[in-house]
């Protein structure tokens, strides 16, 4: 019997990070109307297709209405036959400790949706409890900072930027690379995230091919009515760097951005995951081109 003793040339791997995730109680989530609520969570039903105009021509209403509170949406697809049907989810930031704050948010988000329901534009409105993915986000009061700044920018960019100027998938692939570039602090960090990240998908050949002109010819800046979106672009990227910042040592940064790009497909186009892939592979290409713009420079 011959033994002959093994050993492996590569560098260790490194061990996991440790995340410290924070303890939940049955007191966490904010039910629709509770004293000790912070958020209002609104489903209003309607089919997909009329939810860019509900966004467009109705939410600005009902946004007037709520004064300075925070409000943020995210589209939600029915997923199979017997589930829930097509809607959009709203949150309403209400000041808990301004006495009768909640009942005023919550008799505007009603006679609201009454209006369009009686408008033959929503089926039903739903109240119910808003939990927050504190495992998937942390900070989380900075979080919705970023997804009520991204909501915004969202609106702004269908009520300015026409869809035949550019293609959607291609707006939020440039989105995608901007979430990144303010999150990780520089468009060169972003480009080499992306570079790794980008998930595997082929988008339209004319779809690479806007992205490399708009990428070459001035970015957003370019596309028609941007002037009247770049404040609020500029106001999310803030958002997100203040959002970073505020991460402790040992979150998976990976995974957070991750989460940040899927919501704002999901707000932006809905949820789709093989468009999805797209719009990050766009993004992929958006850094890629600006990469060869800088070495040219």
């Amino acid at each position: 019997t011959v033994v002959l003793p093994l050993t492996s040339v590569r560098v260790p791997e490194p061990a996991p990070a440790v995340e410290v995730l924070p303890i939940l109680t049955r007191e966490h989530g904010h039910l629709p109307g509770s004293a000790s609520s912070s958020w209002l969570y609104a489903k209003l039903y309607l089919s997909a297709g009329r939810m860019n105009h509900l966004l467009v021509h109705e939410l600005p209403a009902l946004l007037a209405a709520l004064g300075d509170r925070a409000c943020w949406f995210v589209r939600y697809p029915q997923v199979r036959e017997g589930e829930e049907p097509d809607q959009l989810r709203l949150r309403v930031r209400v000041h808990r400790d301004t006495p009768g704050d909640t009942d005023q948010a919550l008799a505007a988000v009603t006679a609201w949706a009454d209006r369009l329901r009686a408008e033959g534009l929503i089926g039903r409105l739903a109240f119910d409890t808003y939990f927050p993915e504190v495992g998937r986000y942390i900070a989380m009061n900075e979080a919705e900072e970023v997804f009520t700044a991204d909501s915004h920018l969202v609106l702004a960019q269908l009520t300015h930027l026409a869809a035949d100027t550019v293609a959607p998938t291609v707006l939020t692939g440039l989105s995608m690379f901007d979430v990144a570039a303010a999150f990780l602090g520089s468009r060169a960090v972003a480009a080499d995230w992306l570079s790794t990240q980008a998930t595997p998908a082929v988008p339209d050949r004319a779809e690479v091919t806007e992205v490399t002109r708009l990428v070459r010819d001035g970015w957003q800046a370019d596309i028609p009515g941007w002037s009247a979106v770049a404040e609020v672009h500029r106001q999310r990227a803030d958002a997100l760097a203040r959002y970073r910042r505020t991460l402790p040592d040992g979150v998976d940064i990976d995974r957070v951005l991750h989460s940040l790009l899927h919501m704002h497909h999901n707000r932006a186009l809905g949820v789709n995951r093989d468009r999805e892939a797209i719009c990050l592979r766009l993004a992929r290409q958006a850094a890629a081109v600006w990469r060869t713009t800088q070495d040219i420079a």
